[in-house]
């Protein structure tokens, strides 16, 4: 594993290695859907590391698909959702 990262670290750019500790917002609130600017351009330059607020399955799969078949070193993103308050309103 540690060969396996070291050289994925030694293929990235700054820029890259910057991008993953990026997480933007992807996804709705109360008021309508929520989506930080050039979240796609962002993504397929490699740019994002994580998304939060997508949670469906045919979302975050878009998403990853995305990553898979448009980025040059193709690392998955993470997926968070915020479920501290409110979360109960999206399941009724």
């Amino acid at each position: 594993m540690d060969a396996f990262i070291d050289s994925l670290m030694s293929q990235m750019t700054l820029d890259e290695k910057l991008g993953q500790t990026n997480l933007v917002f992807v996804g709705h609130d109360i008021t309508g859907p929520i989506i930080s600017e050039n979240v796609d351009e962002n993504i397929h330059h490699g740019l994002v590391g994580g998304i939060i607020g997508t949670y469906t399955p045919k979302a975050v799969r878009q998403l990853q698909e995305l990553i898979i078949n448009h980025t040059r070193l193709k690392i998955p993103l993470i997926f968070s959702y915020d479920i501290i308050h409110g979360m109960e309103l999206f399941f009724q």
